[in-house]
């Protein structure tokens, strides 16, 4: 089913006539529609491989202080929520729609990232592991991406899928650079104080973090009149 039937008020691309060529990749990212899913799946995805594949551990263990073993399990609970986020994106785009599915899994994701950049040096584990694993159950629900954009050109699914590829991957990449720049800079601009404590620069990268989802979230879902593609 088109992405339009599965939320409010999304217009999609009508199939291709019989016998009409499929649409190619400059049609697909031309559409407005088309990068309104990508750029949710980029920030979704950027967001929980970022800190999952390589700035969690730091953030755990030198910002909040946790031990390694404890720094650990937070990671695995990170790591299975988000599996049941993939296995679970399905069934909730079944029962609430691809497009309300996707957009309240990048809302925790959001909420999340946010308590994260709030937590205390002294917070509990079970805290730290609550928001990771909120943070990973509305990450997961990125994959649903792959079905937005497949839906929204039935005629050439695989070469939509491909195109929004791009962006799943290419936020994973650039997110876990990019974190490492903001928290290395705020680091260096504090370095002068030894007041300041390792945390705020994690804080500063769960903050940017926070930014990205928001933005990406106000474009998926803004809609001041009915988007065409």
């Amino acid at each position: 089913a088109p992405l339009a039937a599965r939320g409010p008020a999304a217009a999609a691309p009508s199939p291709a006539p019989a016998g009409a060529p499929a649409p190619g990749f400059r049609r697909i990212y031309g559409s407005r529609e088309f990068w309104r899913v990508a750029l949710l799946q980029f920030a979704m995805a950027a967001a929980l491989y970022g800190h999952q594949g390589l700035w969690g551990g730091p953030f755990l263990t030198i910002g909040l202080g946790l031990p390694l073993a404890d720094a650990a399990r937070a990671l695995l609970a990170l790591g299975v929520a988000a599996t049941t986020g993939f296995l679970l994106a399905g069934p909730a785009a079944g029962r609430f729609g691809l497009r309300r599915a996707m957009g309240a899994g990048a809302l925790l994701a959001l909420a999340a990232a946010i308590a994260m950049a709030l937590l205390p040096a002294s917070a509990p584990l079970a805290a730290v592991t609550t928001a990771w694993v909120v943070f990973g159950l509305g990450a997961g629900l990125q994959v649903l991406g792959y079905d937005g954009a497949r839906s929204l050109f039935p005629a050439a699914a695989g070469r939509a899928v491909t195109a929004i590829n791009v962006f799943g991957i290419g936020g994973s990449a650039l997110m876990q650079a990019g974190l490492g720049w903001v928290v290395g800079g705020v680091a260096a601009a504090l370095a002068a104080d030894p007041a300041a404590p390792p945390l705020a620069a994690y804080r500063a990268g769960w903050w940017v973090t926070a930014a990205l989802l928001a933005a990406a979230w106000l474009h998926f879902a803004w809609r001041p009149h009915a988007a065409r593609s």
